[in-house]
């Protein structure tokens, strides 16, 4: 793997049997560099100069973030580690109608990633392999990552996972969100303390795109 920095400060590792394409300088409205391969990149913030990486028939749009894109057996993919990011098809390699025009690309956000077939033009939007916990802002509170709980409402355990990985979870049967949860989730991934709660409440998951649903579960009269 190689590192580099780019003129703006964005760094970028390269993967083995990878390239990259980037001016010694920037354009002053715009950022662009050229990829074929997989790389990790950590953008500087620049509301003003968006960063633009384009790889084959993708491009993907950021203002300040981390993410990585890889490309091998047709298909290529985006997974944000942090801040946000816009993939979409590039207009200028392929010829979209005023539809796809309209409807072009997704947006993801932290441990979310986007998978591109590029044989069928197709998007599909879902869960990074292993979520890992979102930094929070500096004009925000630290979020505590302790996990461990005492007769606590399941809605608040979720919500400790939601502001922790930025994902979404949705309960599939309303009545158990006021049930209570004993139990210690602390150094645990994020899918194994989702086992441990399915458990509690006889209950299971599914990933539903970008999103977990909580399945069914036991009243708690």
């Amino acid at each position: 793997t190689k590192k580099i920095e780019l003129e703006d400060g964005s760094l970028v590792s390269v993967f083995p049997r990878s390239k990259l394409a980037f001016p010694k300088h920037f354009a002053p409205d715009k950022r662009e560099v050229y990829l074929e391969g997989e790389a990790l990149f950590t953008v500087s913030k620049n509301p003003n100069r968006p960063f633009f990486v384009y790889n084959n028939q993708i491009v993907t749009q950021v203002l300040g973030t981390s993410f990585t894109v890889q490309n091998k057996n047709g298909k290529i993919e985006i997974a944000v580690r942090t801040g946000k990011v816009a993939v979409y098809e590039n207009g200028e390699q392929i010829n979209l109608n005023e539809v796809e025009q309209k409807s072009n690309g997704v947006i993801i956000t932290p441990n979310q990633k986007v998978t591109y077939y590029q044989h069928e033009r197709h998007f599909i939007t879902s869960i990074v392999d292993q979520p890992v916990p979102v930094p929070a802002e500096s004009t925000q509170p630290a979020i505590a990552n302790h996990f461990s709980y005492n007769e606590t409402p399941l809605y608040q355990v979720l919500k400790d996972l939601e502001d922790t990985y930025q994902l979404e979870v949705v309960l599939e049967n309303e009545k158990i969100k006021s049930c209570l949860f004993t139990g210690d989730l602390s150094g645990q991934n994020m899918f194994n303390k989702l086992e441990s709660i399915c458990v509690a409440f006889s209950s299971s998951y599914e990933i539903k795109g970008t999103r977990i649903l909580l399945k069914s579960g036991k009243d708690c009269d």
